[in-house]
């Protein structure tokens, strides 16, 4: 194994140690060639297993990426995401209540709410618990930012106590032939 992959080259070889005693115990005299080769084939694939490291800093910076790409509303002028634009301003009008800002889930016009909060607590979770991580490799503002984005989102949706207000404009998802990333609107 190579120096700095020592410790994935170990795993790799105690799991090929595991695979050779499991076939130790097939009775192989008897064994069809098939599995026999299959054997043989397998065994040389994991010995060429190689753990590879990961840039995590790109990992993370991809990560918020995501998220930016997401958001719906006036986008600010830190927007990364530049080939987005502002889109689905006059959320919540209709019913005289500010919805602008969220994310859009899964590319198109809807933003739920469940999902969404469940992705600003992961979110908020990692930079609680590896805030040094996302701060060594320069994304820690950046995670701060994609949070405060949803969360007043989040507090806007909260409009009356008890009630938690949210959009999706079926129609204009189902007759829309271009998205949100073109146009602002259908």
């Amino acid at each position: 194994t190579l120096p700095h992959l020592a410790q994935g080259g170990a795993r790799a070889s105690a799991g090929v140690r595991r695979f050779r005693s499991i076939l130790e115990g097939v009775p192989s005299p008897r064994a069809p060639m098939k599995f026999q080769r299959a054997a043989v084939a397998i065994g040389a694939l994991s010995r060429s297993i190689v753990v590879h490291a990961y840039d995590y800093g790109e990992v993370l910076a991809k990560s918020i990426l995501f998220y930016e790409a997401q958001r719906s509303g006036s986008l600010p002028s830190t927007q990364r995401v530049n080939w987005r634009s502002d889109s689905a301003q006059n959320d919540g009008s209709d019913n005289d209540v500010d919805l602008e800002g969220g994310w859009y889930d899964a590319g198109d016009f809807v933003k739920f709410g469940f999902p969404l909060a469940s992705s600003a607590t992961l979110i908020a979770w990692g930079l609680v618990e590896f805030d040094s991580g996302y701060k060594k490799v320069g994304q820690f503002e950046y995670g701060l930012d994609c949070l405060k984005w949803v969360v007043d989102y989040l507090v806007k949706c909260h409009t009356v106590r008890r009630i938690l207000a949210g959009c999706h404009y079926a129609h204009a998802d189902a007759r829309c032939l271009r998205k949100h990333t073109v146009s602002p609107s259908c």
